[in-house]
């Protein structure tokens, strides 16, 4: 029983030793690692470190060539001051500045061939062909696309609407309205059938005289 004891007694001093001897190399390590961190820099940049950098001290002679060079630029700004001419005017030439009289100058005016307007740029048609509208207003417009899409049918309206036709004839606004309807040369054809139909028999040939060069023949 004493040997046994004396034995446990061993095993735990040894293993006691053990642990000491890591535990005490562990803490020095992280001493060490310690002190790494708060040792200051042995750089040269360290902060209040003095950063005066040395003068360059300019010899003599250069002192001396910088002296002349800006004595002689100072000769060509007096050279240049006597060049500059004085704002007042003499009594002598007063008279002469101040006059009336126009001056005669002679400017050739530039002509080319090219700033001539040209006959094709004009809007300008004969014979029959395309001509400008005779002053057609809106509200005149609007009746003769109703009479043509045939929402209005009342004779009064279908006769404004025969004489806008008239007005705008053989016109741009013309093929435009023609264009902005389908089948709309039938359909303006048909239009001023029902306004040839509504015009009375008796009328004289003198008030027809604008109408009769339309030829519905030509639109069907």
């Amino acid at each position: 029983m004493t040997m046994e004891m004396i034995a446990i007694c061993g095993l735990l001093y040894l293993l006691w030793v053990v642990t000491y001897l890591w535990w005490s190399n562990r803490s020095n390590r992280k001493k060490s690692r310690v002190k790494e961190v708060i040792a200051p820099s042995k750089s040269g940049d360290i902060m209040g470190a003095s950063k005066a950098a040395n003068r360059q001290i300019t010899p003599n002679t250069a002192k001396q060539s910088h002296a002349e060079n800006t004595a002689k630029e100072s000769v060509t700004f007096v050279a240049e001051a006597e060049k500059r001419y004085s704002a007042v005017i003499k009594k002598e030439e007063l008279d002469a500045v101040f006059s009336d009289n126009q001056m005669d100058i002679d400017v050739d005016a530039d002509y080319s061939a090219d700033d001539d307007t040209q006959m094709d740029d004009i809007p300008c048609y004969e014979g029959g062909a395309e001509s400008m509208g005779n002053g057609v207003d809106f509200p005149e417009m609007d009746n003769l696309a109703k009479v043509i899409a045939q929402k209005e049918q009342r004779k009064q309206l279908i006769t404004k609407a025969a004489e806008t036709v008239r007005k705008i004839e053989n016109t741009g606004l013309y093929d435009a309205v023609i264009a902005g309807y389908e089948n709309g040369l039938q359909k303006v054809a048909a239009m001023l059938a029902k306004y040839e139909a509504n015009q009375p028999a008796n009328v004289p040939m003198g008030k027809m005289d604008s109408y009769e060069e339309f030829e519905l023949n030509n639109f069907l």
